[in-house]
C-alpha cells in the first residue's frame, strides 16, 4: 500500500527574509506518522553543504497508537493537530522526539549524510 496522508499539520514555517525552514507532521493511511523538516538557505548550505536538507522522522503504527493513547485521542488523524498545538516552533521535531523518548516510543530518523 502506498503512503497517503490522512491528516497533516504545519508545525513551523519561517518568515520571509529568513533561512527557509518548514516542519510538517502527517499521519498516513498505513498508520505511520512522519515529521518532515526541510531547511534551505545560506546557513543550510554552510552546515550541510547542500541546497536543501531534509530530515524525516518516522513512527510505526504501534508508536502512533502509543501517542494517541498518551494524548487520550479518539483517532490517529487527530495527532498532527495536537502536536501542532503543543509543539509548534522551529524546534518542533526535536521536541516531539524528546516526548517520544520519554514515552519509550521508537522512531527512526532519516537524512542524507554529510559528505566531505
Amino acid at each position: 500500500m502506498q503512503y497517503a496522508e490522512e491528516a497533516k499539520a504545519l508545525l513551523f514555517e519561517s518568515g520571509e527574509d529568513e533561512e527557509r525552514l518548514i516542519v510538517e507532521c502527517s499521519v498516513g493511511n498505513d498508520g505511520t506518522m512522519h515529521i518532515v523538516q526541510i531547511s534551505e538557505g545560506p546557513l543550510t548550505q554552510w552546515c550541510f553543504e547542500e541546497e536543501a536538507h531534509t530530515i524525516d522522522v518516522g513512527v510505526e503504527p504501534d508508536g502512533v497508537a502509543a501517542l494517541v493513547d498518551h494524548f487520550a485521542l479518539d483517532d490517529r488523524r487527530q495527532l498532527p493537530a495536537v502536536l501542532q498545538l503543543r509543539y509548534a516552533g522551529y524546534d518542533a521535531s526535536r521536541r516531539v522526539r524528546d516526548l517520544m523518548g520519554k514515552l519509550s516510543v521508537p522512531y527512526r530518523v532519516e537524512e542524507r549524510p554529510i559528505v566531505r
